[in-house]
């Protein structure tokens, strides 16, 4: 019942129930405190008091009445006491009628509400209207009003009004908006849409935020969204849940700091709670006596006729502050001043704005000088020109060595602008500044005398040079050498194990790397090149280090784990994990079963997205969170929501948007990776506990296996959030180039860089049992290194679990790339065929609905098609002509595909418009269940009866919108646009029943017809006819049948793999107006058409309607 450690009793605090939030006095009739230990007292108080034993005693529940409340507990077992459990409650009395918030812009004057019945529709409204009472303010800019009476939904509608009739809405005054449906309801203004809970959210926030300060610093806290039921701080690093200072949540001013000394930080740690959930938020403040400028000194290229820099916050690194022109220093120096920062994170361009060169990002917090040597960028703490400091080397640079000692030649390469003033160095790991032998470049040293096995002996090198203009400039190097024999290389990063942890990094650059691991550097030396692997430093660490905090340093600066499988948010370190501690609970399910390929359907959808909305019926604890995607028995009204909507649709895979750690706050789609193999903490609910935090992606993952559905991962190796990710480890992580469009392009033509990936892949697949990966822009890798990943994971390490491989086959828009013809493209795809890796489909989706932003218009709407065979050898799946695995003459060959899984065919995706977006853009009328509608039954029923695999952008099924109220701004790319635009309202399945019918219905088709999944390119060219007007269909492996009208695109399937007894399913597509089509020999039924699944029996002849996917399948 309790333990015992060094004879002290550790006592489980006390557990009060219900949890924490708002209750109405109906439903909360008393709080229940237990202990776990029989003879323990546990003793409470209700005023926020700590409780002592002088406290009342625990004997029986506790009623609470009307009002806020913060229960402590503490239990005692003798004189040993456990910590404080905290519970806070907001008992409210239940109202009649309705109660409403409203929020404005901030600039009316006064807040007041009309509102009326409708009912009676009477011929003046005005006599109906109640009189215009005054709202209340409810705080961070919300208004309130209690509507005593009880008023329906559908008949009560409300005017809110400002002062005079520019500060009214609706602007017209009548019809005023209906009432929430709720007993209590958010009205904002900037979105105009009702919901039941506030919001805003609950937000912490901090002004000023992370800054330095010269005394004290003095900080403005406020808690703002929903009903704050608890808000406390602290400033001595303590959790402030358990031990804070309550702060008035509308806004306090704190002081901290005087005791600290010169650049000494001080963590401003925050804890608020509403009714719903929990946040914490640290803040972090540095003491500096002296205000600062910032200067940064750029050698401009020659090729350049200015020099700008472009700049941003380092806290916000979304927000770009400005690009101004660098001012003219000397020479070839351009000098800026960032005035009152101690640092930045900038670039520098040849122009301001978006467009011409630039050099990758850069982060600063000291005076620097920021040049080209011997071709590479580098930064100097003092002017190079005056010189720099010497380069020491060292031959073996370090490492292991088996003999009886080792012969080490100490060099040192001076700068022709300094002099030599000393270089000293030791062999016992003391100062050579004042106990070291002098030497030259060249000396020969022999270092590891009467070593025995595992002992280490460091040599530690210093030099001296004066510059020009006699500025001393020191370099120092430490090199250690272990007697024996080196290790081999299995896995970079931090491998645990209950009794050691083994650490290392890839460094080609330099020796100079250590590992901090609890306030301690420890040496790594070169291990033995292996298994793949070059150039890669290590040491291991005895004892149980689960859940210590490491970082590595690469010539003495921190850098990240780029293996690192865990890392603390606030402080930047990695964590070492015991990942058997995290596998789900139960252990893993079996994996649904997946025959080939050609048999998925993939669902594309952002985790948040999928739940945030009031409409998906998931618990509010879950909503926008890994577990909520999982979370079965949700529904909206009488429509199933969440996962039991993608069981019900019939999808084989859900492809989720990046749910690695990624930089950006919510809201973001995720494309700005920071952390390769770390779960993204915004979408946990316990992000602060390392180890649960990945438990919770293994749960999600596990849960889909167990309701019958694959996990897809979308990685972005492509490009880093910043060039900081990697760059002091090593600048050969990057290309150099602009090709991801976001610079920080990552280059596979390094084969460590290359491995790096395969590595970070086969992570994902064996330790969360994910099930196939999407690449975002894939085009910018070497095809053949993609090629050498999907042999690897699909044919050496997991052939029988058929992994989805596939990626976007272009480059950020870079259109000047030099190896184009090495990379990822259309007509390099075929060659990756033996490693399973497919590609999107973009010259299919295209030619079947136009252009992706704009109003043009293609095959869906009974428009033309790019070329004459472009629907024909997309339902084909693309394959090529002739049969092979050659890279293709043109790189965008629309007929790419050795084996019809290489085509991921689809017509809308997170970027861009959607699919119903795209249709009311373009102008197209009818609604859903007119001609719009049909138009996009007829698009997705392209995709879904095609040969490859079909892809589904989550909401298309039912018709999404991220146009809300026609409100375009974020319609064409919304990856950080706020929820109203990206979240998924369910109620649209319900409005759109028949979309989603149809959706399902043809999933179900698809599944029950194997001709529809044809599994290789012989299969195609042997059990499938397709059949156009035209001429040349022959050159594509089609037939031409005069008889067909112009569009119509007919293929037979032969489903008994016999084509000796005819074809057993037609399928056709005909965008033009209705078509009777004279049907084969044998007895068939229509079993699909526009308005979805039928079962008509046709003989003879039978019309094939237009803008419709029409399918027979014989008797």
């Amino acid at each position: 019942l309790y333990t015992i450690i060094d004879d002290v009793i550790i006592v489980t605090p006390a557990q009060i129930d219900p949890a924490s939030g708002t209750y109405y006095i109906d439903q909360f009739s008393s709080i229940v405190i237990t202990t776990k230990h029989a003879g323990g007292e546990t003793y409470y108080t209700l005023d926020g008091v700590d409780p002592t034993k002088a406290s009342l005693k625990y004997t029986a529940s506790v009623t609470l009445g009307v009002g806020t409340h913060t229960v402590k507990a503490i239990t005692y077992v003798n004189d040993s006491s456990s910590l404080v459990t905290i519970k806070e409650y907001i008992v409210k009395e239940r109202l009649s009628g309705k109660v409403v918030y409203f929020k404005d812009d901030g600039t009316w004057p006064v807040r007041k509400i009309y509102y009326y019945d409708d009912s009676t529709t009477p011929a003046n409204k005005v006599a109906e209207w109640v009189s215009m009472p005054s709202m209340t303010d409810a705080g961070n800019g919300w208004f309130t009003y209690h509507m005593s009476e009880d008023w329906v939904a559908n008949t009560t509608k409300i005017i809110f009004y400002g002062g005079d009739n520019s500060k009214r809405y609706p602007a017209d005054a009548q019809p005023g908006i209906d009432v929430c449906s709720w007993s209590e309801g958010y009205y904002l203004l900037s979105t105009k849409e009702w919901t039941e809970v506030n919001p805003d959210g609950l937000v912490v926030s901090a002004v000023p935020g992370d800054s330095t300060f010269k005394t004290e610093a003095t900080v403005l806290l406020k808690a703002t969204g929903g009903t704050i039921v608890a808000s406390r701080y602290t400033t001595d690093g303590s959790d402030p849940k358990l031990a804070g200072t309550t702060f008035d949540p509308n806004g306090q001013t704190i002081t901290f700091g005087g005791s600290a000394v010169e650049n000494d930080k001080v963590y401003l740690k925050v804890y608020a709670s509403d009714s719903t959930k929990e946040v914490n938020s640290t803040f972090t403040y540095t003491k500096k006596n002296q205000a600062v400028d910032l200067i940064v000194h750029f050698e401009k290229p020659d090729s350049w006729s200015k020099a700008y820099i472009h700049y941003w916050d380092v806290t916000t690194p979304t927000t770009w502050l400005t690009c101004p022109e660098v001012p003219y220093e000397s020479g070839k120096w351009y000098k800026y001043t960032f005035t009152g920062e101690d640092s930045a994170k900038f670039l520098f361009k040849n122009a301001s704005g978006e467009p011409g060169d630039r050099i990758a990002d850069q982060f600063r917090d000291k005076e620097g000088w920021f040049a080209n040597r011997n071709g590479e960028w580098k930064w100097f703490d003092s002017n190079p020109d005056n010189g720099v400091p010497a380069i020491i080397t060292s031959n073996p640079q370090g490492g292991y060595f088996s003999s009886a000692t080792v012969n080490v030649t100490l060099g040192m390469t001076i700068d022709p602008n300094t002099t030599l003033v000393e270089a000293k160095y030791t062999t016992n790991g003391s100062d050579p500044k004042t106990s070291g032998t002098p030497f030259s470049n060249g000396t020969l040293i022999t270092v590891g005398s009467g070593l025995t096995d595992g002992q280490s002996a460091k040599v530690r090198v210093y030099v001296a040079v004066k510059s020009k203009v006699n500025e001393i400039l020191i370099s120092e190097r430490d090199y250690t050498y272990t007697k024996g024999t080196a290790p081999t290389v299995n896995m970079l990063g931090a491998t645990h194990s209950a009794s050691s942890t083994t650490f290392s990094i890839w460094s080609p650059d330099t020796s100079d790397v250590k590992v901090t691991v609890d306030g301690t550097d420890h040496a790594c030396l070169k291990l033995t090149d292996s298994n793949g692997y070059t150039d890669v430093y290590g040491v291991t660490l005895t004892g149980d280090l689960h859940l210590k905090e490491y970082k590595f340093k690469i010539n003495g600066k921190g850098v990240r784990d780029p293996y690192g499988v865990m890392i603390n948010n606030t402080t930047g370190n990695n964590v070492v994990i015991d990942l058997t501690k995290t596998e789900p609970a139960g252990g893993w399910a079996t994996r649904p079963a997946f025959a080939n390929r050609e048999d998925a359907v993939v669902y594309e959808v952002h985790v948040r997205d999928f739940t945030i909305d009031s409409t998906s019926g998931v618990s509010a604890s879950k909503k926008g969170k890994f577990m909520g995607m999982v979370e079965t028995g949700t529904t909206n009204g009488s429509v199933k929501t969440g996962i039991d909507h993608l069981k019900e649709l019939g999808v084989t895979h859900v492809q989720l948007l990046p749910f690695y750690d990624f930089s950006t706050g919510m809201y973001n789609w995720g494309y700005d990776p920071v952390n390769y193999n770390i779960p993204e903490e915004q979408y946990s609910m316990t992000p602060g506990d390392h180890a649960n935090r990945v438990k919770e992606v293994k749960e999600m993952i596990n849960e889909y296996h167990k309701n019958g559905i694959r996990v897809v991962m979308d990685v972005v190796y492509n490009h880093t959030f910043a060039n900081e990710m990697f760059a002091d480890i090593t600048g050969k992580y990057f290309t150099g180039n602009n090709d991801s469009g976001c610079g920080n392009g990552i280059n596979t033509g390094v084969p460590m860089v290359s491995r790096f990936i395969r590595d970070s892949l086969e992570y994902w697949a064996k330790e969360y049992n994910i099930d196939g990966f999407r690449f975002d822009l894939i085009g910018i890798f070497h095809y053949d290194e993609v090629r050498k990943w999907g042999e690897y994971l699909n044919v050496e390490k997991y052939a029988d679990r058929n992994l989805l491989m596939y990626g976007e086959p272009w480059n950020g828009y870079w259109l000047s790339d030099p190896i184009e013809n090495q990379k990822v493209r259309l007509g390099t795809t075929a060659p990756m065929a033996s490693g399973h890796v497919g590609v999107f489909n973009g010259k299919y989706r295209e030619d079947i609905k136009g252009d992706n932003d704009k109003k043009g218009k293609n095959y869906m709407f009974n428009q033309e098609t790019s070329w004459f065979g472009a629907i024909a050898a997309g339902m084909r799946g693309s394959i090529k002509a002739a049969k092979n695995m050659n890279v293709s003459s043109s790189l965008w060959e629309p007929m790419f595909a050795y084996d019809p899984e290489q085509s991921i065919n689809y017509i809308s995706a997170h970027d861009n418009l959607c699919l119903w977006d795209k249709i009311i853009y373009s102008d197209t009328t009818g609604g859903a269940t007119g001609y719009a509608g049909r138009v996009a039954k007829f698009g997705m029923g392209i995709v879904l009866t095609s040969q490859g695999i079909p892809f589904i952008h989550a909401g298309d099924e039912m018709l999404r919108t991220k146009a809300p109220d026609g409100d375009w701004e974020f319609a064409h790319n919304s990856y950080n646009a706020p929820d109203k635009y990206n979240q998924i309202r369910w109620n649209w399945k319900s409005e759109n029943a028949a979309i989603f019918n149809y959706h399902r219905d043809l999933i179900a088709l698809r599944k029950a017809h194997p001709g529809l999944r044809l599994t290789s390119w012989d299969e195609i060219n042997t059990r499938m006819r397709t059949e156009i007007n035209n001429a040349s269909a022959s050159g594509i492996n089609c037939v031409n049948n005069a008889s067909l009208p112009a569009k119509v695109v007919l293929s037979l399937l032969d489903e008994d793999n016999n084509v000796g007894n005819g074809y057993e399913l037609a399928v056709m597509y005909n965008p033009g107006d209705n078509y009777t089509w004279t049907l084969p020999s044998g007895t068939w039924k229509k079993v699909f058409d526009a308005n979805g699944a039928c079962n008509v029996s046709v003989s003879g002849s039978a019309v094939v309607e237009g803008s419709s996917v029409t399918v027979f399948a014989k008797d």
